[in-house]
């Protein structure tokens, strides 16, 4: 039987071309699926810009649910040595700061042993007073009952490891640590107060008939000078001065100097550091302004997806989309939230909509707020639950987190067109198998058609080749 390398060539026909037609033709049946696949991505990728544009909105909801920016002072601090902070209490000014001193606070050691974990004496209970009180200015020192413990000391806890752990198992304001002096006996128990100040100071006394406890542990802050354990940090309150007027605190963090001030000293100061304090409406303009100019470029993005091009005759991505639909219906209706008080609406603050759904912001209402104003404003934008009122911003960043959040509106929709995505490209592989089977056949068809135009074409040369030789001989004869 005769083989074909190439179509056609057996038969002279034109089978590569007509297969090419038939596989050209076939192939068709995947546009639609290839133009709906283009659909859904472009579908796809308008949600993600648009979720893209929700979550910027987002963000700037939850700017205007944060309490600082209505804050209606700033301060400002120059030099060193001091920072500050105000409430909406202070009130606008400069004070001039000096720091002379900081506060500190006490630390004690004790003699050095020469193993950590051995036994101080024979065991022998012995009672630990600690105490924690004030230091007077006439020297005089008054222990704080409520800052006093009792430690016992025994055969289960007398190294210097079961004695630090004892007492900071005693829930004072004292740190025990042991530390290595690098000495012959270099262990030493190290006790610290927690507090800076004078009215932190620590005090160590015994009671028993354990003298190697007596002499390890005392300590009498009236005369630090003359007891067993040695004070290698001093007790100091801070000492500073507010418009030149001496001031004492035992924390370098002082919020009672000034009314709605708070000082945090960090250095002495060489030159005093000038504090002003002042009005600061901006933030709160600057919240509101992103979260207009959020909201602008949301609908905008809207708008672009959802037009009809009527002289193209093209449509947006997402025109006619439902979802979109309930999402901004219920953008625009949180829009409208109204309370009580001066502020009640976005209007009274300034924001108002256009003719094409965006909004137009008049900042200067909130540029003029003072203190009192923007705490009132704070009320609008921010819920209070002891009171049980909600807030525009709290009402706001609570409906988009239902809609850009996990399991929100927009996971659901586009998990929906990515599930939709995934079956059309399982259906355009098995509509491209089929295809190529199909081709496949037809190709093993004209094949065998060419074989057999080939054999007749070569029986039919054979028979002509033969009639025409017997002609030949029937001519000689005649």
């Amino acid at each position: 039987m005769a083989t074909i390398s190439s179509l056609g060539i057996g038969s002279g026909l034109d089978l590569n071309g007509l297969l090419s037609d038939l596989e050209s033709a076939e192939r068709q049946k995947l546009t639609p699926i290839a133009n709906k696949q283009a659909s859904y991505e472009a579908e796809l990728s308008a949600w993600g810009t648009i979720q893209s544009r929700l979550e910027s909105l987002d963000t700037a909801a939850a700017s205007l649910a944060d309490p600082d920016i209505y804050a209606g002072m700033t301060t400002t601090a120059s030099g060193s040595g001091v920072s500050a902070s105000a409430t909406n209490t202070a009130e606008p000014g400069s004070y001039s700061v000096s720091v002379s001193q900081l506060a500190q606070a006490q630390s004690l050691a004790t003699g050095g042993q020469t193993h950590r974990d051995e036994a101080i004496g024979s065991g022998t209970a012995t009672t630990l007073t600690l105490s924690l009180g004030s230091l007077g200015s006439d020297d005089g020192y008054v222990a704080d009952a409520e800052r006093t413990a009792e430690i016992v000391i025994d055969s289960s806890n007398n190294s210097l490891e079961g004695i630090r752990d004892a007492i900071n198992a005693a829930g004072l304001e004292v740190s025990a640590s042991i530390v290595n002096d690098g000495s012959d006996s270099p262990y030493r128990l190290v006790l610290t107060s927690r507090e800076t100040g004078k009215d932190s100071v620590i005090s160590l006394s015994t009671s028993g008939e354990e003298p190697a406890l007596e002499d390890l542990l005392g300590f009498d802050p009236t005369a630090p000078s003359a007891s067993q354990v040695e004070q290698v940090v001093e007790p100091l309150d801070a000492s500073f001065s507010v418009n030149g007027i001496a001031m004492h605190s035992t924390s370098n963090e002082i919020d009672d100097a000034v009314d709605g001030l708070s000082l945090v000293l960090s250095d002495v100061t060489t030159t005093p550091s000038t504090v002003t304090v002042a009005e600061n409406p901006d933030k709160a303009s600057s919240a509101l302004q992103a979260f207009v100019t959020a909201y602008n470029e949301l609908q905008k993005t809207i708008d672009n997806y959802t037009a009809f091009n009527a002289d193209e005759g093209t449509a947006g991505e997402l025109l006619g989309d439902s979802t979109l639909r309930t999402i901004e219906s219920r953008l625009t209706s949180a829009l409208n939230f109204t309370s009580e008080g001066d502020f009640y609406a976005l209007s009274s603050l300034g924001v108002t909509r256009t003719d094409d759904g965006k909004l137009e912001f008049d900042s200067a209402m909130v540029d003029e707020a003072d203190a009192t104003q923007l705490a009132a404003m704070s009320g609008f934008f921010i819920s209070d639950s002891e009171a049980g009122s909600v807030g525009f911003a709290s009402q706001m960043a609570g409906l988009l987190d239902q809609v850009v959040g996990d399991d929100g509106t927009l996971e659901n929709t586009t998990e929906s067109i990515e599930s939709s995505l995934e079956s059309l490209e399982s259906q355009y592989e098995q509509t491209e198998t089929t295809i190529d089977a199909t081709i496949e056949r037809y190709r093993e068809q004209f094949t065998a058609l060419d074989i057999l135009v080939a054999n007749l074409t070569s029986t039919s040369d054979y028979l002509t080749g033969q009639l025409e030789t017997l002609e030949n001989s029937w001519n000689l004869t005649d």
